[in-house]
C-alpha cells in the first residue's frame, strides 16, 4: 500500500490494515556503520602493534632479555641457566644508550652442582632491531 493511499483511509480502515512504515534505517545505513567499526578496529588494532623492533630504543625488559644472552656467554654450562622472570634491577640511561643490569642466575658449574651468581653487564645500545645482537656494544660482563 502506498502512502497515499493510506491517507485516503478512515481512521477506522486504518486500525483494521496492519500497516507499518519502512525501518528508518535502511540497508545502506546498517552497511557503513559495519563498515566504519571494522575500519576503527583495524586503525586501533595497528596502532597497538607491538611487534615492530625498529625505530625505538628497547625497555627494561628487552635489555634484560638481551643481557641473558650475554651472560650465558660467559657462563661453563649456559643450557644449565636459569633467570627469574623479576629478579633484576636496570639502570637505563636513554641519552647515552647506556643499560646497566644486575641479576642473579643459578647456573650449573663444572662439578654439576648448581651455583647462584650474581652478575652485572654494561650494554651500549647502537640502534636498529634491539634483538639483534648486532644491535649492542658489550662494554662489560661479570659475574661473581
Amino acid at each position: 500500500m502506498k502512502f497515499s493511499e493510506w491517507k485516503g483511509l478512515s481512521a477506522e480502515e486504518r486500525n483494521n490494515i496492519k500497516w507499518h512504515r519502512r525501518p528508518h534505517i535502511k540497508a545502506a545505513t546498517l552497511f557503513s556503520i559495519v563498515i566504519g567499526i571494522f575500519v576503527v578496529l583495524f586503525i586501533v588494532r595497528v596502532g597497538k602493534n607491538e611487534t615492530s623492533h625498529l625505530n625505538r630504543k628497547p625497555n627494561k625488559d628487552e635489555a634484560y632479555s638481551m643481557a641473558q644472552n650475554f651472560v650465558k656467554d660467559k657462563l661453563k654450562l649456559p643450557a644449565s641457566a636459569v633467570f627469574p622472570k623479576n629478579g633484576f634491577e636496570a639502570n637505563i640511561d636513554t641519552v647515552t644508550n647506556t643499560y646497566v643490569l644486575n641479576g642473579l642466575v643459578n647456573a650449573q658449574g663444572i662439578d654439576g652442582h648448581f651455583v647462584k651468581q650474581q652478575w652485572t653487564t654494561h650494554l651500549k645500545f647502537t640502534g636498529g632491531d634491539w634483538a639483534n645482537r648486532k644491535s649492542w656494544v658489550v662494554e662489560e660482563v661479570s659475574i661473581n
